[in-house]
């Protein structure tokens, strides 16, 4: 047949269309890209702690320091004045009104005793800027159970003499950080009371004391007490001195009662 030639079929498949990327989803952040040279190890290498300045020490230290010295005021307030009160180691028994000549005095009649006692110590262990007063100090005398005859301070004295130069006795500053003695004197004086009483109760005269001490051989005690004010509420303190006195001594006075007017450093002993 005269038709025309049938060309091959060619089976030409479609190519199949690119597939659509996908959006990226709302949740995805795009991390941007680090800077050159950094790396994540880098970041965490950097110190967290807290950075000082030079300044800052000098400034930390000038705070302790005015801590410091705020707690030291503070505690230096609260203790305030530390006063100890030591007692006399010698006492001396004296008639109050001498006459005669200087070789051979003797004591006037109706003349009373009086103490001297040597050394009155005390010890402000304070700071130096807490100082306390000296207010008062006192000698009760007492020979065993009977009632002790109180006397009060008069004079100051360096010396257990009569020669030696007193002044009167009246408050005085016991600084901080600081000691101060002296020997007292002490006189009686009447005491104020309610009648009836007796305001010369704590005169005794020299030749009773003399009659207890070397007639009837009794024991002497004296009991010394001071009286002090730092900042706040007054302070005392009290010792009781036992007299200790030979036999031979009292043997020895025996034989010069009208001519004694001293009794003269006797040892204090202190339990």
């Amino acid at each position: 047949m005269g038709g025309q030639p049938v060309l091959p079929s060619t089976n030409v498949s479609a190519s199949p269309e690119p597939s659509a990327s996908p959006e990226p989803s709302a949740d995805h952040e795009t991390k941007p890209s680090e800077a050159p040279g950094t790396s994540p190890s880098t970041e965490a290498a950097k110190p967290s702690g807290l950075s000082l300045k030079p300044s800052d020490y000098i400034s930390l230290t000038a705070l302790l320091i005015s801590l410091s010295t705020a707690v030291y005021n503070v505690w230096g307030w609260v203790q305030g004045p530390r006063v100890s009160f030591y007692p006399p180691e010698l006492v001396s028994f004296h008639c109050t009104a001498v006459e005669g000549a200087d070789e051979k005095p003797k004591c006037k009649a109706g003349s009373n005793v009086f103490v001297a006692g040597s050394s009155m110590t005390y010890l402000n262990s304070g700071r130096p800027e807490y100082g306390a007063v000296l207010l008062e100090e006192r000698a009760a005398l007492a020979f065993g159970p009977q009632q002790p005859v109180t006397l009060h301070w008069q004079e100051f004295a360096n010396l257990t003499s009569l020669s030696a130069s007193s002044s009167q006795a009246a408050a005085i500053q016991l600084p901080g950080a600081s000691s101060i003695a002296h020997e007292t004197r002490f006189f009686p004086r009447d005491e104020p009371c309610k009648s009836p009483c007796n305001p010369a109760q704590n005169f005794m005269r020299w030749t009773d004391f003399l009659d207890h001490v070397v007639t009837k051989k009794e024991e002497v005690t004296v009991t010394f007490s001071a009286k002090w004010r730092g900042g706040g509420e007054p302070e005392s303190q009290s010792r009781a001195c036992s007299v200790f006195i030979r036999d031979d001594d009292r043997k020895k006075w025996g034989t010069e009662l009208g001519e004694l007017t001293r009794l003269s450093s006797l040892t204090c002993r202190y339990q």
